[in-house]
């Protein structure tokens, strides 16, 4: 039944049939089956939420606590629609590093209930700072109420929302930015392939000096053979079990 419903999405959205054959793809890529090799390096340099603050004088705030009337309200929200999109992630490393370091010009990949989404907006000081995020729809969930539920009215002035795959969604969203970012957190395609796109483009428009963010690592080894490819001294940090990749662009 859920693929019938898949292809009848994708079939009443032609424009999306693109990224469906490439879905087809990595089902039967070796390189998209590379979690055991990406979990054993992620591991190997692990370091935990703290240590990674402490290590660049990043003062650690715990979303929960600092909102705590924000998270409530929020989750009550999110448990209202659940429609088993995820978590909600590493907040407290993302909201940390929006209140220490005040980006201008922020890029979020991947939404769902909008979680990462509130965290960046909350750690704002400034109305001159702004958030433009990708998500691509979820196919034949039904959930187009959903994605972003979290985020308050209030907030939406400095947040725009592009419902796109990251083929079109993101040379949309660095245009808004005039091609660069003073921040990236990347939640989107989480396949090796999706990645490899996305990372390059994302990277080009990353100012020198600004934090490159991007979840769950540990699913393949884009992360790392990327960082390769670029000769970037990568950090990971883990939290609940879940590998965040990190780097600062030219430092």
């Amino acid at each position: 039944m859920p693929k019938i419903k898949s292809l009848i999405w994708y079939l009443n959205n032609p424009k999306y049939l693109g990224h469906a054959l490439r879905v087809l793809k990595s089902k039967v890529s070796k390189i998209e089956h590379s979690r055991i090799e990406a979990v054993d390096w992620a591991s190997s340099i692990s370091i935990s939420n703290s240590e990674f603050c402490k290590k660049h004088q990043i003062e650690l705030r715990v979303f929960k606590e600092d909102k705590s009337s924000r998270y409530e309200s929020s989750k009550s929200l999110a448990d209202a629609v659940d429609f088993g999109m995820g978590g909600a992630g590493n907040i407290d490393l993302l909201y940390s590093i929006v209140m220490q370091l005040k980006p201008q010009k922020t890029l979020e990949t991947g939404v769902s209930y909008g979680w990462s989404s509130l965290a960046i907006l909350e750690g704002f000081s400034s109305l001159e700072q702004r958030l433009v995020s990708t998500d691509m729809p979820y196919v034949g969930m039904g959930n187009d109420d959903a994605v972003g539920v979290v985020v308050p009215e209030g907030l939406k002035n400095q947040w725009q929302l592009i419902r796109d795959e990251d083929k079109r969604g993101l040379p949309k969203a660095l245009e808004l930015f005039d091609g660069k970012i003073d921040l990236c957190h990347y939640d989107s395609d989480k396949s090796y392939h999706g990645r490899m796109f996305a990372y390059p483009l994302l990277y080009e428009a990353l100012n020198d000096g600004c934090w490159f963010i991007s979840d769950d690592i540990g699913d393949n080894i884009a992360f790392k053979d990327f960082c390769k490819a670029k000769g970037i001294e990568p950090e990971v940090i883990v939290e609940n079990g879940r590998f965040v990749g990190a780097f600062r662009k030219n430092v």
